[in-house]
């Protein structure tokens, strides 16, 4: 039976060759740049129309429907755990208070 050494903070210490357990490895290169370039030309093609019919919920829309959903399916096909891969983490309550105080302050005609 043939084993690899592999060595880093998320690799086991010996993957084994005739092991009937595989490792989950994440997307290509080539997949990850065809799922930027997908993302990409929806937000060029799409994300201007949505700015014309949307005003304000522009940027919400264009992160979510046309970059966020492409990256979900991408992984749903892939067979990718969704949570492994995406990394989303609640943020502190500070950060959200100053977030949510930044976006209130640069809304056009607030301090107006």
């Amino acid at each position: 039976m043939n084993t690899i050494e592999t060595r880093g903070p998320n690799s086991p210490a010996q993957i084994s060759s005739g092991d009937s357990t595989s490792l989950n490895h994440g997307p290509t290169i080539t997949s990850a740049s065809w799922l930027f370039l997908i993302s990409f030309g929806l937000v060029v093609i799409i994300g201007g129309v949505l700015q014309d019919l949307m005003p304000g919920w522009e940027l919400i829309l264009t992160e979510v429907v046309l970059i966020l959903l492409p990256t979900i399916i991408y992984l749903r096909i892939g067979k990718y755990p969704l949570k492994q891969k995406l990394q989303l983490r609640w943020p502190s309550p500070w950060l959200a208070l100053l977030s949510l105080l930044v976006s209130v302050g640069l809304r056009p005609g607030f301090l107006c």
